[in-house]
This record gives C-alpha cells, sequence and structure tokens, in this order.
C-alpha cells in the first residue's frame, strides 16, 4: 500500500518526529541545568511535558501507524522500525504512544490551570505538583492497560480490513481490535477529552490575559491552539469510524495533525519562558559569534600581512 499517501507520511513522520525527539531532549537539558529557582515549582511540570513528548516522539517514530476505524474496531497497519518485531509489538508500542498523547492533553489544561492559579495563590509545593500529576497520570495508564488488553491476532483483523474496506493488506504488518467494553471506555476517555480541554483552555486563557503583558498573551493564544490538532484528529476518526468518508489521507491523519504537537510543544516553551529564552539567545549568540568572528580575524590578519 506504497501510495502517494505513504511517501507524505513517511516524510512528515520521520521529519517531524526527529525535529521532536532532538528539541524535547534539549529542552530537559535546559530543564534540568538552567532553570532559575523561582520557576523550581513550574519547572516539575515542565518535566512531565517534555519527557511526555520525547517519547511520545520516539515511539511515534517506531510505528508509522495507518489507522483504519471501522464500526466494528479500529485496525492498524504499521511501516515503522517496529515491524521488525512482529505485529504485537506494534500494537503494544502504539498503545503506549496513544496514552503519552491522552496524558499530554490533559498535561496542557494542567499547564493553563496552573498559570492561572499563581496569579492570585502563591505557587505550591513541588511535592504538591508532583502528586497532583500522578493522579492526573491515572487515567491514561488505566487506558494504556485497556488497549493493551484487547488485541486481536493479526489474522484476524487482515480478514477484517479486507471485508470492510477491501484493502489487500496480506503481506503488511496489522494488527487491532474489535470493540468491546474495554476500547470503548478508551474511545470515550480520549474522545471526551479532546473537547473537555480544548473548551476549559479557552476558559482560562480568557481569565488569565487580563493579568498577564502582552506577549505572554500571544504564547498562551498559541498553546490555547494545539488542542485543536487532536479536535481536528477526532473528526477525522469519527468520519472514518461511522463509514461518512474513507481514504487512505483520513486514514493517516494522525501522523499530519496529532504528532506535531509535541513537536512544537518544547519550542513553545523554550520561548515562552523567559531564563530559557535568554539562555538560547546567548547561546546562539555565543555560536555566531564563535563561527563567524574568527574568519573576520584572520582576513584582517592577512590584509596587514
Amino acid at each position: 500500500m506504497k501510495d502517494w499517501v505513504w511517501w507524505i507520511s513517511m516524510i512528515s513522520n520521520t521529519t517531524t518526529n526527529t525535529i521532536g525527539v532532538t528539541a524535547n531532549a534539549f529542552l530537559l537539558f535546559v530543564i534540568l541545568e538552567k532553570t532559575p529557582q523561582q520557576l523550581a515549582t513550574y519547572s516539575v511540570i515542565f518535566l512531565n511535558t517534555a519527557f511526555c513528548d520525547l517519547f511520545a516522539c520516539s515511539t511515534a517514530l517506531l510505528v508509522r501507524q495507518r489507522v483504519i476505524p471501522t464500526g466494528a474496531g479500529i485496525y492498524f497497519i504499521s511501516y515503522g522500525p517496529c515491524t521488525l518485531f512482529g505485529p504485537s509489538v506494534c500494537y503494544f508500542i502504539y498503545a503506549v504512544m496513544l496514552h503519552l498523547f491522552s496524558h499530554a492533553i490533559w498535561g496542557i489544561l494542567f499547564s493553563f490551570a496552573y498559570r492561572y492559579y499563581i496569579i492570585s495563590h502563591a505557587p505550591p509545593k513541588r511535592s504538591s505538583i508532583a502528586v497532583f500529576l500522578v493522579l492526573m497520570y491515572l487515567p491514561s495508564f488505566i487506558q494504556l492497560v485497556f488497549f493493551s488488553l484487547s488485541s486481536n491476532s493479526s489474522e484476524m483483523i487482515k480478514e477484517e480490513i479486507e471485508e470492510k474496506t477491501g484493502y489487500n493488506v496480506s503481506s503488511e504488518c496489522v494488527s487491532g481490535h474489535i470493540m468491546d467494553w474495554k476500547m470503548n471506555c478508551v474511545s470515550a476517555q480520549m474522545m471526551l477529552s479532546t473537547p473537555i480541554v480544548f473548551v476549559s483552555v479557552l476558559i482560562l486563557r480568557k481569565r488569565t490575559i487580563s493579568a498577564l503583558n502582552f506577549g505572554v498573551v500571544n504564547v498562551l493564544t498559541i498553546q490555547a491552539c494545539l488542542p485543536m490538532f487532536y479536535v481536528i484528529g477526532a473528526i477525522c476518526h469519527v468520519l472514518g469510524q461511522s463509514d461518512i468518508y474513507r481514504h487512505p489521507l483520513v486514514e493517516s491523519s494522525f501522523i499530519f495533525v496529532a504528532e506535531p504537537v509535541p513537536a512544537l510543544n518544547p519550542f513553545i516553551l523554550l520561548y515562552s519562558i523567559g531564563p530559557y529564552r535568554l539562555w538560547v539567545q546567548g547561546a546562539l549568540r555565543n555560536i555566531y559569534s564563535s563561527l563567524f568572528s574568527r574568519p573576520k580575524k584572520k582576513q584582517m590578519l592577512w590584509q596587514l600581512l
């Protein structure tokens, strides 16, 4: 099934997630080494975001999944390196990736809620933030368990795909599941969390901007738009599962609309946090000076000689 959508999705997946892994690894270094004392509490949220996004990008690189939702079940065709280990491994890695994206959705809301809270309250202790993040992670962990336990055999899924869609997937790495109560819970968690978070973020943004400067408002506006990517992905999923519209581009939509989010997050965070932004700007200036100032000095010495 190596059509034009396959090539576009391969390029998009590889480029986006390679940038995401690199940017989030760099962000982790900046958080651990360059966080000032006044941001020590907030840095716990930064670390949670960076670790989550780093592993989300890493797992997305491994699976490069095409998702085929139908009324009877959800089926996956994997094209990433995980295919070397078989469909069961691809299915589990995808389950890990999906639960990381789910946790990241709630992480965006928590970041906005924290900013709104500290406008009129003292920052909470780091231990309190850590405990709340663990509690916030529990629904995503339960989703991972349910998803992992719902896998059906690859041969059965191939027959379902060929029957429902007419695709020839006999030579593909295929996994998936038939819908049951566990997957209904997972789908409800994923589908409902996206609009809930999006609406909540817009409300918190509106209440927060009156107390902040224009630059921070711009950053909050960008961050408020991130859940929109997940909303678009959810719409594409519903279109396929309801059999309203089916196309390879829609089936690969997760790669185009959801995977850029954890790759964009570190850039937004590095820009929005003043101490991080200043350190990065200084580091870039030093690199620029070291690359372009020395040749000029050598040229001046040569002219003197």
